[in-house]
């Protein structure tokens, strides 16, 4: 995977510009998810107008999406950001997570799709643990955002858990 979070999640004491760059990475992972059809074709069982939908989605309305978010974040008070955990220890744990999670990659693509331990199990806890800091951040800047916490929802729900 290229996609890192190891420099967020060393960050001694992120704020608002660490919560910019991990909003780009996010949709920079959900881009990778869906164009990665070797490793995550699995998602799409098959369908090839949905592959081509979730493509046609990230094209035209995540980078908008991720545009409007990240321009949300300058506007979200301080108290917010704290109230929600997007400041200090409290952020820099959830990038710490998202970062543990992230850098086992090259130890899952080695073993079975089919293995709870696999690429699907990874791909869910990817999705869990980056909802956690996304939804977050949404409900801080009053919604904003939203769609791409809506394209990841439904990424998610299309990984098989059998």
């Amino acid at each position: 995977m290229e996609i890192s979070f190891e420099d967020l999640a060393s960050t001694e004491n992120p704020g608002k510009s660490q919560l910019k760059i991990f909003v780009q990475r996010a949709v920079e992972f959900l881009s990778y998810v869906v164009d990665d059809q070797e490793d995550f074709g699995f998602l799409w069982g098959g369908n090839h107008e949905l592959a081509e939908g979730a493509s046609e989605a990230l094209r035209l309305d995540m980078e908008g999406a991720r545009e409007r978010l990240v321009s949300a974040i300058d506007e979200i008070e301080d108290s917010t950001l704290l109230e929600h955990g997007l400041t200090g220890n409290a952020l820099r744990f959830k990038f710490q997570v998202i970062d543990h999670i992230a850098s086992r990659w090259g130890d899952v693509w080695n073993r079975s799709p089919l293995s709870p331990f696999g690429i699907r199990g990874w791909l869910k806890q990817m999705f869990d643990a980056i909802d956690a800091l996304l939804d977050s951040i949404i409900q801080a800047a009053r919604g904003i955002g939203g769609l791409l916490k809506e394209f990841k929802d439904s990424l998610s729900a299309l990984v098989p858990t059998m």
